[in-house]
């Protein structure tokens, strides 16, 4: 298991929401053709269909307050991180999140991960 688990999620989580926020397709290096998203129940495959549809939201504006993160080791030296949080967006009010990924390593030191499922979804309770 990868003993740099707390690290790793910390880093990814920074560097995700900040990219997110300013420029939706320069997360594009973060997928690869086998990663996942599913977001609000509808799932998405490829690296490029994901960028497209995180792309195609109706933002203009967005910004990730982060309220809190866990991350746990998995097999194959994978990390997964689980975010709670708000976003705003454009001139609506914050809405909570929450979101899930799965990282896997890209190479044997372990120094780049790649998103192999995520799984996002508003907080917003319907009846």
């Amino acid at each position: 298991m990868n003993p740099n688990f707390l690290q790793v999620g910390e880093a990814f989580v920074k560097h995700f929401y900040a990219t997110f926020d300013t420029n939706r397709r320069d997360l594009l290096g973060l997928y690869q053709n086998e990663s996942m998203l599913t977001f609000e129940g509808n799932p998405v495959q490829g690296a490029q269909a994901i960028v497209e549809k995180l792309v195609s939201l109706p933002l203009t504006k967005i910004v990730h307050i982060i309220t809190t993160m866990d991350c746990q080791p998995t097999v194959n030296n994978g990390v997964t991180v689980h975010v709670l949080g708000q976003q705003k967006a454009d001139d609506d009010p914050p809405l909570p999140f929450s979101e899930t990924f799965v990282l896997m390593p890209t190479d044997p030191q372990l120094s780049n991960y790649f998103v192999v499922n995520e799984i996002f979804r508003l907080g917003i309770h319907n009846g």
